[in-house]
């Protein structure tokens, strides 16, 4: 999406957890960028933070980039901005448990900048946002930004002021924590008078990690009444909330019932855009700008979408059916 927007005249940016791979530069060319090479169980690396990563959000067609490599519980623990790592210096952290921490309060131990607080990243990257879009709103020149937040991914660290006031657990106040966020960068943007020529998408990437005992200590159902949670491949694991608000354009406070997928947005950008997707581009991808409008139902084209769980499960959905396909275990 980056590259077809910089192709169309946009200034773009990504801002949050980047989690789609990076080329670090390694330290000693002939070792392994991590212990085992298994980045999920190292605790020391071979990078070398001094050096800019040779692919990241630069490549994948964004001008500006402000980013954490992967989910916040996930280490390396580093701020790169246009891919230099920020504050390179050799720290470390022990990490944290949830059995000594508490439910949603975890990360692995491993190598940290000095100058990085798990606690503050959320509003980094809010303010780094609410930045981005007062710098280009008098450019002249229309922007993109694509904000995955770290939350409300584990750690679940919400801010002093907010513990206690969802009656949701630390969960809960994340979410609120997130919903804040939310609400800063919306005023930004009603503040700067960019409201009518501007489209905001609020969604998500899965369900909510709310197991069977969170729905008893706390009585709240953080996926509504569908089955299952997040990494699953029942409905709470790929049934999402999907919120767009263009002033004058998407009709205020309607709602539609039509089969979408976040791989929808690259078919949908290209149609606002006025440009055609090349053959070999967002296959997957149906344009819902119509749904959007309210001026239809349903996805143009769309035959089915395949979900995926965790653990390789699949499934089909195709219209108001959902086929759940079983792993043979040998």
């Amino acid at each position: 999406m980056g590259h077809l927007l910089q192709e169309n005249g946009y200034h773009t940016a990504v801002v949050g957890k980047w989690h789609l791979g990076l080329n670090w530069v390694k330290k000693e060319t002939s070792e392994a960028l991590f212990d085992g090479n298994n980045k999920w169980a190292a605790t020391r690396t071979n990078i070398d933070y001094s050096k800019s990563v040779t692919s990241g959000a630069r490549e994948a067609g964004f001008d500006y980039s402000y980013v954490i490599p992967s989910s916040l519980d996930i280490m390396p623990y580093y701020y790169l901005e246009n891919n230099q790592p920020v504050d390179g210096g050799d720290g470390f952290t022990e990490g944290k448990q949830q059995s000594v921490h508490g439910r949603g309060v975890f990360w692995r131990a491993g190598e940290m900048s000095p100058s990085f607080v798990h606690e503050e990243v959320l509003a980094t990257f809010t303010e780094k946002a609410t930045s981005y879009i007062t710098s280009r709103s008098d450019s002249g020149q229309p922007f993109f930004l694509y904000l995955p937040l770290s939350a409300p991914h584990t750690p679940w660290l919400p801010t002093d002021s907010l513990n206690g006031s969802s009656n949701a657990g630390t969960y809960g106040d994340f979410v609120q924590q997130v919903d804040r966020s939310v609400g800063q960068i919306l005023a930004v943007v009603d503040d700067l008078g960019i409201s009518d020529n501007t489209i905001v998408i609020v969604t998500s990437d899965n369900g909510a990690d709310w197991n069977e005992q969170d729905k008893e200590n706390f009585d709240h159902l953080a996926n509504g009444e569908l089955r299952g949670r997040k990494a699953d491949i029942w409905e709470a694991g790929h049934r999402i909330p999907f919120v767009a608000r263009w002033p004058g354009n998407i009709p205020s406070g309607t709602r539609s019932d039509a089969l979408i997928s976040l791989t929808d947005l690259m078919a949908t950008l290209a149609n606002l855009l006025g440009t055609d997707l090349d053959e070999n581009m967002g296959e997957d991808s149906m344009d819902m700008l119509p749904i959007l409008l309210g001026e239809s139902t349903a996805s143009s084209n769309r035959k089915a979408i395949v979900h995926h769980s965790l653990d390789g499960m699949f499934a089909v959905r195709k219209g108001d059916w959902k086929l759940k396909i079983g792993r043979a275990h040998v």
